[in-house]
């Protein structure tokens, strides 16, 4: 059996399309599953052996991989961040800043749930949360979590910008 010719640029997105899902933090499985394509299908976009087709890409985008950063290898600057008036340098830690300044003061778990949820609304970067299961941080944090993401919505809808 005769390996398949992977040229440079297919192995680039292969590597990107593994990159997303490690980046959302699901198995092969969950990102077959998600995009309606086989667990061999998906190893096989993975390693180069097999070129992406058109739906499997745009099942991607549903998930919320940036489909132009594995094709190109750079980042999509989301239209939604745009036309809510942010700039790219805004950094999550700010906006909760911001968000937090006005109302009753809010625990440290909180704020970093409310961090957590627009770091990766922002940034694609994984929530993981840090407290256990039945502690009071614990359910701040998920409080933080729900705020971030009702948070996410205002910018999106252009009801929230910074001053």
């Amino acid at each position: 059996m005769s390996t398949p010719d992977r040229s440079p640029k297919l192995l680039e997105i292969a590597g990107r399309i593994a990159e997303e899902r490690n980046r959302l933090g699901i198995s092969q499985s969950e990102f077959g599953r998600a995009t309606q394509t086989h667990r061999n299908t998906v190893r096989h976009y993975e390693t180069g052996e097999r070129k992406p087709d058109p739906l499997f890409l745009a099942d991607l985008q549903n998930i919320g991989v940036d489909v132009l950063y594995v094709l190109t290898g750079t980042r999509q600057v989301s239209v939604c961040t745009v036309l809510s008036g942010l700039a790219v340098d805004l950094s999550p830690e700010v906006i909760a800043d911001k968000v937090l300044a006005i109302g009753d003061k809010r625990s440290a778990a909180y704020r970093r749930g409310l961090v957590d949820v627009l770091a990766f609304r922002l940034e694609g970067t994984r929530i993981q949360c840090p407290y256990q299961p039945g502690t009071p941080e614990f359910d701040a944090y998920f409080a933080g979590n729900e705020r971030g993401h009702f948070q996410w919505r205002l910018m999106v809808e252009g009801a929230w910008k910074p001053n």
